[in-house]
């Protein structure tokens, strides 16, 4: 599965580059004289159908990348619930309910998108970037000194910005395990809750975690 969503991404890459040819053929004979219609129609639906073959591609990559992240995250899922089976009462101890309903729910399904989107577009950039620089090449010497900026310059960013990212996403999930503590506490306790009149007090404690979470 995973080798076809790659096959299939090179593919759109390959249709998606190759559209520029067309249309340069198409002015070149637009620019020449005794230029008949007939000439034109092969290079003009060849330009047309690529596009169109690419959205095929590119659906099909998703198909794919789909069914490989949906697979590995329904094994994961699987062992990660076999193994807390399995835990100790000690190790139990470390971990709360909430924290574990985490890490089984939301954690897993943000393993497969992220899955799922490396195979549909992290892949797609590099093979991109390294089959334009092929076809530059040799070509043009002032476009491949553009496309080789344009990639260090998004390799950059990247890496910047996933430096900025991952502190933020530890911090995200402890206060997300928070948020469904206090939830969860509201909803097994809300006979205790209503009977001493503590709902203001539950909801302040609830909006003040919820705002930390969302600021």
């Amino acid at each position: 599965m995973i080798l076809l969503a790659i096959l299939f991404t090179c593919f759109s890459v390959y249709l998606e580059l190759e559209v520029p040819t067309y249309i340069s053929k198409i002015t070149d004979l637009l620019g020449s004289q005794g230029t008949n219609l007939d000439e034109l129609w092969q290079p003009a639906s060849m330009m047309m159908g690529m596009p169109f073959l690419a959205f095929l591609s590119v659906v099909a990559v998703g198909f794919f990348a789909s069914r490989v992240a949906a697979s590995y995250t329904s094994r994961l899922r699987s062992d990660i619930f076999n193994r807390v089976l399995d835990y100790s009462q000690t190790e139990i101890k470390k971990f709360s309910i909430p924290s574990l309903l985490m890490r089984t729910t939301n954690d897993i399904t943000q393993v497969q998108m992220l899955i799922t989107m490396d195979l549909q577009v992290v892949t797609c950039g590099p093979i991109m970037a390294i089959w334009a620089i092929g076809k530059i090449l040799g070509h043009s010497e002032y476009w491949l000194w553009a496309v080789l900026v344009a990639v260090i310059v998004n390799v950059l960013m990247t890496t910047v910005l996933m430096t900025l990212a991952f502190p933020k996403q530890s911090l995200i999930q402890g206060l997300t395990d928070k948020l469904n503590s206090i939830t969860r506490e509201s909803l097994t306790g809300i006979r205790v809750v209503r009977a001493y009149n503590a709902e203001d007090y539950q909801n302040e404690k609830f909006a003040a975690v919820n705002d930390e979470l969302t600021r």
